[in-house]
């Protein structure tokens, strides 16, 4: 599971969970596989699951073992296990954080 943010220009944002193979370091370079399942929200609390079609497109197209299409399953009910119990990174943590940065005196956000 990847999760990120994205700033729209209108200053509205919308969160994703990506769900994927875990990151491994090649030469010094960070992979991540995208298994074609998102998790997104324009609000917080209002996640849905997304690119279910993308997914059985490719689970055949690129023959994913069963072994890897359970993977992708059982990751899918931890994060909505996530999302329902507030767990990190669905605990309002990461917000907090962005906005404790941008009002900082750091030039991050300037």
């Amino acid at each position: 599971m990847k999760d990120s943010l994205d700033l729209k220009h209108d200053g509205t944002m919308r969160w994703y969970s990506n769900i994927g193979l875990p990151p491994t370091m090649i030469d010094e370079a960070i992979h991540f596989v995208d298994l074609d399942l998102d998790f997104v929200a324009v609000q917080p609390d209002e996640w849905r699951l997304v690119d279910e079609e993308e997914f059985e497109i490719n689970q055949e197209r690129y023959d994913y073992p069963d072994a890897l299409i359970s993977y992708v399953w059982q990751t899918v009910c931890e994060v909505k296990h996530r999302i329902q119990y507030r767990q990190f990174p669905f605990d309002g943590s990461f917000e907090r954080r962005l906005l404790e940065l941008s009002q900082s005196k750091t030039s991050h956000f300037r």
